[in-house]
């Protein structure tokens, strides 16, 4: 085997490997959603999520941080411009790579404002939104990407599972912003 082929494979493990890790994240990220939809609606009865979860979840989405941007680095050495104008082309793979970018930006701020509320109450108000705005875009525009690198699906079901993504990540948005504006600002004091 050339060395070509052997980056090339080598290459395609690590892409196999984090489209597994980004579908296990895509299960995370909605568990945990879901879960603080409920917490909310309990108006913070039930207990928030344990710290192994939240903790595996971020070991996850690091691991698949470092994976996407070896996998980058290594995919972009030796391509012609006419292969590279590609990604320029593709504003799904731009928008992807964006909202990756911002997500470890706002991650930072996400983890201190759920610790007891470090963040001032209004940049909360403003940085959580985003934040899940920005998660819920990247996951949507993730899982397919994953589904076909993993090989799962054809054109029509990975078209179908698309859809149900977005409605299940626009969903969550909504609760999630109307659940933090809601305990945020006491309309829910019973």
């Amino acid at each position: 085997m050339s060395e070509k082929n052997s980056c090339l494979y080598k290459l395609s493990i690590v892409k196999k490997v984090n489209a597994v890790l980004s579908l296990l994240c895509t299960v995370l990220v909605i568990i945990h959603g879901l879960y603080d939809a409920l917490w909310m609606a309990s108006r913070g009865k039930m207990p928030m999520l344990s710290k192994p979860f939240t903790i595996a979840l971020m070991v996850v989405v690091i691991i698949h941080i470092i994976l996407s941007i070896i996998s980058l680095i290594v995919n972009s050495k030796g391509k012609t411009k006419e292969e590279k104008t590609y990604v320029k082309d593709n504003i799904k793979t731009i928008i992807q790579r964006v909202t990756g970018i911002l997500m470890l930006v706002l991650l930072v701020f996400h983890i201190i404002g759920m610790q007891n509320h470090l963040l001032p109450h209004m940049l909360h108000a403003i940085v959580h939104p985003v934040f899940f705005l920005v998660v819920y875009i990247h996951t949507m525009l993730s899982f397919s990407k994953s589904m076909i690198t993993l090989g799962i699906g054809n054109a029509k079901g990975i078209k179908v599972m698309d859809i149900i993504m977005y409605i299940i990540c626009i969903l969550l948005f909504i609760v999630s912003v109307v659940g933090l504006y809601l305990v945020m600002f006491g309309s829910w004091q019973g």
